[in-house]
């Protein structure tokens, strides 16, 4: 018998680095921040993040789906913002279930998208 998916919040920031980039900002941070909730409840918490993690400079959805043999979607977006550093974010404030911090959830090569990962993990994710 399949595990019932678990309403949750995944999430790694990307440090950017200091060398050789104009375009580098200290107080940006670089979110991949995946969201597993019915679907019906993911605009409501993604709504949430935004308000305590303001300014949002750019959001980008990377994939989206469902969890297979659930009524549990998932959304997987990387979100740059101003100012706040994730690890400092009041995350129950957020979503008031679990939310954990995942190495899994950085960037990949071109063969291993973080996309392809999160697709084909989801269910592992999930549980």
């Amino acid at each position: 018998m399949a595990k019932n998916p678990i309403a949750q919040i995944r999430w790694y920031v990307k440090h950017e680095s200091e060398h050789d980039d104009s375009t580098y900002d200290p107080d940006n941070h670089t979110i991949n921040l995946l969201i597993i909730n019915r679907q019906d409840k993911i605009y409501g918490i993604l709504q949430k993040f935004y308000e305590k993690a303001r300014p949002i400079l750019e959001d980008t959805t990377r994939t989206h789906g469902s969890v297979n043999g659930s009524n549990m979607a998932y959304e997987l977006h990387t979100i740059t913002t101003k100012g706040m550093n994730p690890d400092n974010l009041p995350w129950k404030s957020v979503f008031d279930g679990q939310v954990r911090k995942d190495r899994e959830l950085r960037e990949r090569t071109s063969q291993d998208t973080l996309e392809i990962y999160v697709d084909s993990h989801i269910s592992k994710l999930a549980s």
